[in-house]
């Protein structure tokens, strides 16, 4: 592929439009075989996606690794396809649709559900892959890897400040052998809820009874009863410093902005590691 300024040229190659989010098209294109999508960018959000791919993988959390493309007069990202050879990609929302309807409207916990979107949190998405891979014959090695990489997602989208990681944005990618999540994806809405009024992104909630926006003091209280209080701590310890963080001087005004932004959530974060270490 060619590039010319940090960017790779798609006019050589022929693409088909495959969706579009307002003025925003995600194009595939077939190279070598291999399928690659262009998903056009404001210019205002081009080094936004970057910028979290390096804090996802300081903390090893996966990711679509985006490079900066241009096809015609368009800016944008091209990743790779994410899906290996017959792995089949299953949305949460489908995930959760079927465990609703096929088991959880029986149990009494249900019963009091005002909509659908409340099954969107932490806890009622692993009881829906339970229910899911409950007979698949790698169940339990399967289950703790979806924990493991659901618990990502959720912390992930606390630290970038992302409202964006809807159930339509996280999935499975399923074989007869494994099961995983889907890489993290779509950042632009990250650093998108001010820290200022104590609220937290409400995608991919902790737990369903909470707001659409979660408190910081509810963080402080799940923190200090779950056991997955270490591995908190652990990845806030991953998280990169300011001054590690590379920066693109040719866009340099936006990542610092970022970098502003960035470190907002981190001081805030740590004062909250802080205060669960003092009880």
């Amino acid at each position: 592929m060619k590039r010319e300024n940090g960017f790779i040229l798609l006019d050589d190659y022929q693409g088909q439009v495959i969706s579009s989010a307002g003025h925003n098209q995600v194009i595939c294109f077939t190279i070598d075989r291999e399928n690659w999508y262009f998903k056009e960018t404001e210019k205002a959000n081009l080094y936004k996606d970057l910028f979290c791919s390096f804090i996802c993988s300081s903390l090893n959390i996966a990711y679509v690794e985006y490079l900066l493309a241009k096809y015609k007069d368009k800016i944008g990202h091209l990743s790779h396809d994410y899906k290996k050879t017959h792995e089949k990609e299953v949305t949460l929302y489908d995930v959760l649709i079927d465990y609703y309807y096929s088991y959880a409207v029986e149990l009494d916990e249900y019963q009091d559900l005002k909509s659908f979107d409340e099954l969107y949190n932490f806890q009622d998405v692993l009881k829906a892959f339970e229910y899911r891979y409950r007979s698949h014959k790698n169940k339990e090695i399967i289950l703790q890897r979806l924990e493991k990489e659901l618990l990502d997602a959720f912390l992930l989208q606390i630290f970038l400040g992302n409202p964006d990681m809807h159930y339509k944005n996280l999935g499975v990618l399923e074989n007869e052998e494994d099961v995983r999540l889907t890489p993290n994806y779509d950042f632009e809405r990250a650093f998108y809820v001010s820290i200022d009024n104590d609220l937290f992104p409400y995608a991919l909630k902790w737990r369903r009874s909470e707001e659409k926006q979660i408190p910081g003091e509810t963080i402080l209280e799940f923190m200090k009863d779950t056991k997955y209080q270490e591995y908190f701590f652990y990845k806030i310890s991953l998280l990169p410093r300011m001054k590690d963080i590379p920066l693109d001087q040719a866009y340099e005004g936006q990542y610092r902005f970022f970098l502003h932004q960035y470190q907002s959530y981190l001081d805030y974060l740590r004062g909250y590691a802080n205060q669960i270490h003092k009880i």
